[in-house]
């Protein structure tokens, strides 16, 4: 009787042991994809944030060089937005989606 209670205690212990491992590579492997998600998130934040501050700054320029004395056509203002959003683009600074 003593010999299977060893074996049975030999086995639990190898059962815990397996779940300690099983439960240590969960615990990185979900830490590490927490990590790119932040990475991505913060990055995809930037890159929205800064596309808005090109959007905002240039637009008000764009309008003024129409608007002073008729120097450009009237078409000339959504080809500079979509200028920006095409350099944004192939930067990086903007998303491609």
């Amino acid at each position: 009787m003593a010999k299977v209670v060893q074996d049975f205690a030999r086995f639990a212990q190898d059962q815990y042991a397996d779940m300690v491992a099983l439960l240590s590579a969960l615990s990185t492997s979900l830490q590490s994809t927490g990590n790119a998600y932040v990475a991505a998130d913060t990055a995809s934040e930037a890159a929205q944030g800064y596309g808005l501050t090109i959007t905002l700054l240039t637009l008000p320029v764009a309008l003024l060089a129409v608007t002073r004395g008729g120097l450009r056509p009237w078409w000339y203002v959504p080809l500079v937005i979509t200028g920006l959003a095409a350099w944004g683009r192939l930067t990086g600074f903007l998303p491609t989606g």
